[in-house]
């Protein structure tokens, strides 16, 4: 995902789909943009996800997103 994508599906609240090794997981929408500094110093940014049931989210990868296509 690009970084107009993600400012996208953020500000709009879309679904989006992680990508993981395993499976796609779909998500109700990115709840939160984090950066954190990594241990090498470097600024690293997170999403955080909705799931649908709204009991959890999941801290994900932004390279590994995309828009669920409607």
């Amino acid at each position: 995902m690009t970084k107009e994508e993600l400012k996208r599906a953020y500000t709009e609240r879309l679904p989006v789909i992680w990508h993981s090794r395993r499976d796609e997981i779909e998500y109700k929408y990115i709840h939160e943009l984090r950066a954190k500094e990594s241990r090498s110093g470097k600024r690293v940014l997170y999403a955080v996800l909705a799931d649908y049931c709204g009991h959890s989210y999941t801290v994900a990868d932004p390279r590994q997103l995309s828009i669920k296509n409607p």
